[in-house]
Formats: C-alpha cells, structure tokens, sequence
C-alpha cells in the first residue's frame, strides 16, 4: 500500500463559484442545483458530470451533493471538480460529505462559505487508483442503502393500505378469508361455541 498524501484541497480540486439560475423548464435535459439541492431543470449546462456540489450560502450553506450527470450550478452553490490525474470526484465527495463543512461557516447575518475557506482544507489521500477503488466500494454501498430505503417505503406503503384496508374500511379477513363488511353474518351464527 502507498503513503497517503497531505494536501489542501485547493490542490486536488477546481472550486469555482456557480452562475446565476438560467431559465427553468418542466422538462429540461439538464438538472439546475442549488444549495439545498435540485431546484429544477433547464436546456443550459454550467458543469460536466461527476460534479460535487457544495452549499455557499444561506441555511444550507456547507451541504454537499454529487452530480453524476451535466448539470447546472446556481450562484448559491460553489462547484467542485478533480483535476485529472491527481483526484476523483467522487473520493472528493465522500471526504467532503463527512468533513462536517457546516462547522466552516462564516458570516454574521447569512452564513457563508467561500472557495478560499474550502482551498485550505488539509486531507490526506491516497494514489489515483486506491481513491477511485474507496470510492466505488462507497459507491456501491450508497446504493445499496438507497434500495434499501425504497423498500422500506414500499413495505411502509403497503402497511399502511391494509391498516386502512382492515381497521378503517372494515375489510380484514374472516375465518374463511373473506372480507369481514362485505360478509359480517355469513356463516357466523350456524358456528358451534
């Protein structure tokens, strides 16, 4: 295993401020980020995919995302790339995710956070190719959980249908399986005790 590296990230990244929101439209290609998110889409890209996207000001001033896709950054957000050779976005992401930048904040009215604040960030990361393996193992992980979260909505969902279904419409099964309201007598009073 090689030694990791001390850096900054000013080193290891490009961080440039986003632009202001272009025209939004229902259903345009490119997603539109700002601090707090996606905001919406448009037809103009300010960004190439595997964009980290970090929060510069306001309540959610130091969040983090990662674009995948073109995208475009608003001025509420700064933009973070790798440079090629040297970093990984996604590596990038994920130290920055759990780095905690909301600590970082300056500002007395409006917390902030500025590319210069960011630039000074001091890390250690390993070669190209370990970050990029880091990364995936995250990656996959991330998704996992993703799917996971999916199906808990889903059994969520599907309890809180046959909780309607039984104990508000009156439906739940009898002893023979059939729906209770739709059947309430039958069969009931011929039962031996």
């Amino acid at each position: 295993m090689n030694e990791w590296e001390k850096t900054t990230l000013g080193e290891i990244a490009f961080l440039k401020n986003g632009k202001s929101s272009p025209k939004r439209i229902e259903n345009g290609k490119y997603q539109v980020w700002g601090s707090n998110g996606v905001i919406g889409y448009s037809e103009h890209k300010n960004s190439h995919g595997n964009t980290i996207i970090i929060g510069r000001v306001g309540s959610y001033c130091g969040s983090i995302y990662l674009s995948k896709e073109e995208c475009w950054v608003t001025d509420n957000a700064i933009i973070g790339n790798n440079i090629k050779g040297i970093s990984d976005s996604v590596f990038l992401y994920y130290f920055l995710n759990n780095y905690n930048l909301h600590r970082l904040r300056g500002g007395s009215g409006q917390p902030l956070i500025n590319q210069s604040i960011l630039s000074q960030i001091e890390l250690k990361i390993p070669p190209l190719e370990e970050q990029r393996a880091i990364a995936s193992v995250l990656s996959c992980l991330d998704g996992k959980i993703e799917n996971l979260r999916k199906q808990n909505e889903t059994l969520e969902s599907i309890a809180q249908t046959l909780f309607k279904h039984w104990f508000i419409d009156f439906e739940f099964p009898n002893e023979d399986g059939k729906p209770y309201k739709s059947n309430p007598l039958e069969g009931r009073c011929d039962r031996p005790n």
